[in-house]
C-alpha cells in the first residue's frame, strides 16, 4: 500500500464555537490507501478565492473495488462529546458526487460512525457538511477514512479525481439548516441533493388543474447517469412512525407504469432505512399514490427523503422521464393496507396493489392455514383477474414435512395449481413465495405488465412481505456473466436460487456478512434469489447473461 505524510494541525478560534483543524495538507501525517484510491498531497491546483491554501489532497480513483479510497491515523481521539460536525472542502469535477467521511477506533473497526454527502457544483471548491450529531460520543474515534463515490468502479481518470482540503470539526448549535418539514407542497422553494443523474426543482405547476390546482410543484428529471438516480432532502426533525404509517404523494406521469419509490432514511446512519415502491396507473394527469409504511421500525429515527422514479432504469432526460410531484404528506392508515381482501368458507380473495409491474420478483407471501387441508393433502390454486394470459411460479417457501409436490397445472391461463401430500401429519401452516408476468405470444417473460389482484383457494392470511430493503442487501453486478457478489450489514445464512420455472438451481450455505456466487453455469435469463439474513428473508432478481 501507499503511504504518504501530512501533518496535522490544530486550531482553537474564538468567533462564537470552538473549531479543530482535523487536515489542511500544508504539512504531511501518514495516509494509507486501499482497493484503487490513492490520496497524495499536492500543490493547489485550483488555487482561487474559495480556496487559496498552498497544498491540497488529491484523490484519485482508480479501478480496484467500487469502495476504493484512503485512511489515517489521528495523534489522538477526535472530541465528539463537544463537537457535532464535520466540514471539509471538495473539488469535484461533476456534480453529485458522493463523498464518505467515517471516522473508526483504531483497536476495533467495528466501532466506527460515517456520514456521506453529495457535491452539488462541478469544477469548483465548496464546503460540504457532515452531521455527527447522532454519533455515539461515548466511544473514541481517532481514525479517519475518506471514500469518493462509494459502490462506483474508478478508472483513474479526471472524472475520479477530486481535491479536499481543510476537514475542521466544530460543535454547531444553530447551523441554519434544514427548516423543512412535512408536509412539503412546494409552494416556497425546497433544496434538494440530487444523485446520479436525478434534479429535482421547484417550478411554476405547468399541469394545474382541477386535480391539483397548486402554483408550485417538485419537477423531477432523470438524465443518464446512474440507474437508481434521484433526489434527497434533509428534514429539520424526525419523522413521527409512532403514530403515522402511511405516505401519500401526488405525481403527474408521461406514462404508467412509472416505478416511484419513496424512502426514508436517518441520516446520520444510511444503513438504518425503509421504503416502498408504487407504480402510476395513468398517463399525462394526477394522481395521488399511497406508500404503506405500517411495517417501519417504530424504534429508529428517520429524517431523510429519498425520491426516485424508474429505479433500475436508466433515464435519458427526455419528456419521457420528466415527472412532477406535490404535496408529500405523512398520516395515520385510514385502512386497506396492501389492498386489503375478502374471507368466506373455504375460499378467500387477496388483492394486491402497488406491484412491482414487470419484475419477476415476489409479489406476496401467502400462508394457508390448517383449514384448507383434505387429510394429508393441500390444493393451492390461484387465478389472475386479469383477462390477459399470466404465467406464475410459485414456490414453497417454508414447507415442513417433506411432501410430495405436483407438476403445477397450467393448462388454463392465467391460473396454476400445485398439490402438496404428506406421508404424516401435515405442519399447522405452509408458507408460498408467488411470482408472476404476463406471458409474451412467443412464450417470454414480457416486461413492463402484471395484474393487479390474485385469487388464492381455501382461507388465507398474508405473511411477512419479503422485501430487500427489510435485510439492508448489496448486490452486484446486475447483470453479471460469471461472478455475483452479494453482501449484508449482518450474516447472511444462506442463499437460494431458482430459475423462472420455479426449480431451485443452487442452495448455498453461506454464515457470513458476504458471498461471491458462481454462476457462470447458468444458463442466460432472470433468476429469483432468495437469501435469510439473521432472522429476515429478503428476495430479489438478476440476470445472467
Amino acid at each position: 500500500m501507499k503511504k504518504i505524510t501530512l501533518f496535522l494541525v490544530l486550531l482553537i478560534s474564538s468567533i462564537g464555537f470552538s473549531q479543530t483543524t482535523l487536515l489542511n495538507f500544508e504539512s504531511s501525517t501518514t495516509w494509507t490507501d486501499f482497493d484503487g484510491g490513492a490520496l497524495t498531497t499536492v500543490t493547489n491546483p485550483h488555487n482561487n478565492a474559495d480556496n487559496n491554501s498552498a497544498n491540497v489532497g488529491k484523490m484519485v480513483k482508480s479501478a480496484g473495488q467500487p469502495w476504493g479510497g484512503s485512511w489515517t491515523e489521528l495523534g489522538s481521539a477526535i472530541d465528539f462529546a463537544n463537537n457535532n460536525t464535520v466540514t471539509m472542502k471538495v473539488y469535484s469535477p461533476r456534480i453529485g458526487a458522493k463523498v464518505l467521511f467515517k471516522v473508526e477506533n483504531a483497536a476495533e473497526g467495528a466501532i466506527n460512525f460515517q456520514k456521506e454527502v453529495l457535491t452539488t457544483v462541478a469544477n469548483a471548491w465548496e464546503t460540504l457538511t457532515f452531521n455527527f450529531s447522532a454519533i455515539n460520543s461515548s466511544k473514541s474515534y481517532s481514525k479517519v477514512v475518506i471514500i469518493f463515490d462509494n459502490g462506483t468502479m474508478g478508472d483513474g481518470g479526471a472524472d475520479f479525481t477530486f481535491y479536499m482540503d481543510d476537514a475542521i470539526l466544530s460543535n454547531v448549535t444553530d447551523t441554519g439548516g434544514p427548516t423543512v418539514a412535512l408536509p412539503i407542497n412546494f409552494e416556497s422553494a425546497t433544496t434538494w441533493a440530487d444523485f446520479d443523474g436525478g434534479v429535482l426543482t421547484t417550478e411554476v405547476n405547468p399541469h394545474n388543474n382541477a386535480d391539483n390546482t397548486s402554483a408550485n410543484v417538485g419537477k423531477m428529471v432523470k438524465s443518464a447517469g446512474k440507474v437508481w438516480g434521484g433526489s434527497f432532502i434533509a428534514l429539520s426533525a424526525a419523522m413521527d412512525f409512532a403514530s403515522n404509517d402511511t405516505f401519500t404523494m401526488k405525481v403527474y406521469s408521461p406514462r404508467a407504469g412509472a416505478k416511484v419509490l419513496l424512502k426514508v432514511e436517518n441520516s446520520g446512519n444510511g444503513a438504518i432505512n425503509f421504503q416502498k415502491e408504487v407504480l402510476t396507473t395513468v398517463a399525462n394527469a394526477w394522481e395521488t399514490l399511497t406508500f404503506d409504511y405500517t411495517t417501519i421500525s417504530k424504534t429508529d429515527s428517520f429524517d431523510k427523503l429519498v425520491v426516485i422514479f424508474d429505479n433500475e432504469i436508466m433515464g435519458d432526460g427526455s419528456a419521457n422521464f420528466t415527472f412532477y410531484i406535490d404535496d408529500i404528506a405523512l398520516s395515520g392508515s385510514t385502512g386497506g393496507g396492501d389492498g386489503g381482501g375478502t374471507t368466506s368458507e373455504g375460499f378467500c380473495e387477496k388483492v394486491i396493489t402497488h406491484l412491482n409491474i414487470g419484475e419477476p420478483q415476489i409479489a406476496s407471501a401467502i400462508k394457508l392455514t390448517v383449514a384448507n387441508f383434505d387429510a394429508n393433502t393441500l390444493k393451492v390454486t390461484i387465478e389472475s383477474n386479469d383477462s390477459d394470459p399470466v404465467d406464475f411460479i410459485l414456490i414453497p417457501g417454508d414447507v415442513t414435512g417433506s411432501p410430495t409436490i405436483s407438476a403445477p397445472d397450467t393448462s388454463v391461463a392465467g391460473k396454476i395449481s400445485l398439490t402438496l401430500t404428506w406421508t404424516a401429519t401435515p405442519p399447522t401452516d405452509v408458507l408460498f413465495n408467488l411470482l408472476w408476468s404476463k406471458v409474451s405470444t412467443a412464450g417470454n417473460w414480457q416486461l413492463g405488465e402484471a395484474p393487479t389482484s390474485f385469487k388464492f383457494a381455501g382461507t388465507c392470511e398474508t405473511a411477512s412481505v419479503f422485501k430487500n430493503e427489510l435485510v439492508n442487501i448489496t448486490m452486484y453486478p446486475n447483470p453479471t456473466s460469471s461472478k455475483l457478489n452479494i453482501s449484508a450489514a449482518t450474516t447472511i445464512k444462506s442463499i437460494e436460487i431458482y430459475n423462472v420455472l420455479g426449480k431451485q438451481v443452487m442452495n448455498l450455505t453461506v454464515n457470513n456478512t458476504s458471498k461471491s456466487i458462481d454462476v457462470s453455469n447458468l444458463a442466460t435469463g432472470v433468476y429469483l434469489i432468495k437469501y435469510q439474513v439473521e432472522n429476515t428473508i429478503g428476495t430479489s432478481k438478476f440476470i445472467k447473461q
